[in-house]
């Protein structure tokens, strides 16, 4: 062995002879591999897609919807709709962390792993990264009824706007600014935008910017155009489980749009159709059924019949935040026609602990 190494020489003819008698040149030769392979990851980005294999190679920036990385296969584009996920081979240990939480729906976890990045990154596409995160993150939080006004969540997603407009994740963000709009009961420009957003590439985002037209028109009080809604939704031809399920939902809220016209008895008779052939796992489409029961059967006056049908959402589908509040803010409502203060009181602290966010907070405190 020469001086100044720890290591025999490998490659002289009696070494090889022993080695290759025995499995280690094989264990060698693999831990070379991989420790080459991971060196390889380490300096390329990754775009995981929802389905295919991952892109690896320089992300170099993005337009509206759309991000552009440099393979070894030369420059691609990918469209945000088909994106699961990204990591930049520089980014901060907090960065991965954040996103990790963000996917698993733990929001403020998030946000705490993005406080501790500083300072922020220089590359242009990473900053861009960590404000859409942050904005996504906020939004979340304030539309789970979270520590986030929803006012700071929409100052949040207008600065990403202003400062990303060619964001490869801009629809998703368009889209939550639109919800929070929504929640807090400005329904005029809330349909505007949803109006805007149903014309999105992103089918996810379109089927359900088509859904949240018809709810907006609906609690507007625009009961036909609502209906009309609703109508061409049941003409969608997409197999999906998404737009399904939107087509299922779409079909409960027309209900509402029945009753809004004085046709409670034919929405009454829908409503105890689509319950009959619900399974009970299915507790978001209860959940929109009870309701559209409820409100049909409150058009009729009949009030203790609606506060049972509240109930089976209050107390048994209670999964999905907006159906939850719509059934909290009538029982509100139906305990105080019927002269029961004490359980209005008991329900609108529940409605205002939960929801303090949204709209039907706001209408029963009134």
């Amino acid at each position: 062995m020469k001086p100044g190494f720890g290591l025999p020489n490998l490659f002289a003819a009696p070494a090889i002879r022993k080695l290759a008698s025995r499995p280690a040149i094989l264990l060698l030769l693999a831990a070379l591999s991989s420790l080459f392979a991971d060196r390889c990851l380490a300096q390329n980005d990754t775009v995981d897609l929802k389905a295919g294999r991952p892109l690896r190679g320089t992300i170099t920036g993005s337009a509206a919807n759309v991000l552009n990385i440099e393979t070894d296969d030369g420059p691609k584009q990918v469209n945000g709709q088909d994106i699961k996920r990204i990591r930049f081979a520089d980014e901060p240990n907090e960065l991965n962390r954040a996103r990790n939480a963000f996917y698993d729906e733990n929001y403020e976890l998030t946000l705490g792993e993005l406080e501790k990045i500083s300072p922020i990154p220089e590359r242009a596409i990473i900053a861009q990264d960590i404000a859409w995160l942050k904005a996504m993150a906020n939004a979340r939080l304030s539309l789970a009824g979270g520590r986030v006004a929803p006012d700071k969540a929409i100052e949040e997603i207008k600065a990403f706007y202003g400062n990303y407009p060619d964001s490869h994740g801009l629809d998703a963000v368009l889209d939550l600014w639109a919800q929070l709009v929504f929640q807090k009961g400005e329904f005029a420009e809330s349909i505007r935008m949803f109006e805007r957003l149903a014309k999105s590439p992103w089918p996810e985002i379109s089927f359900r910017a088509q859904f949240d037209l018809g709810r907006a028109l609906l609690n507007e009080k625009k009961y036909p155009e609502a209906q009309a809604v609703f109508e061409r939704i049941a003409q969608i031809s997409d197999s999906s489980d998404l737009a399904m399920q939107i087509r299922q939902l779409a079909e409960c809220l027309k209900i509402e749009t029945l009753a809004g016209q004085g046709k409670a008895d034919e929405g009454l008779a829908a409503a105890r159709t689509i319950i009959a052939n619900t399974s009970v796992r299915n507790a978001t489409l209860l959940a929109h059924a009870y309701n559209a029961l409820g409100v049909c059967h409150l058009q009729k006056g009949e009030f203790k019949e609606a506060s049972r049908a509240f109930l089976h959402t209050d107390l048994l589908f209670s999964t999905d935040p907006y159906t939850h509040a719509q059934s909290l803010a009538n029982l509100v409502a139906i305990w105080q026609k019927l002269e029961r203060n004490d359980r209005a009181v008991e329900t609108r602290t529940k409605l205002m602990d939960r929801y303090r966010n949204s709209f039907w907070a706001a209408s029963a405190s009134q």
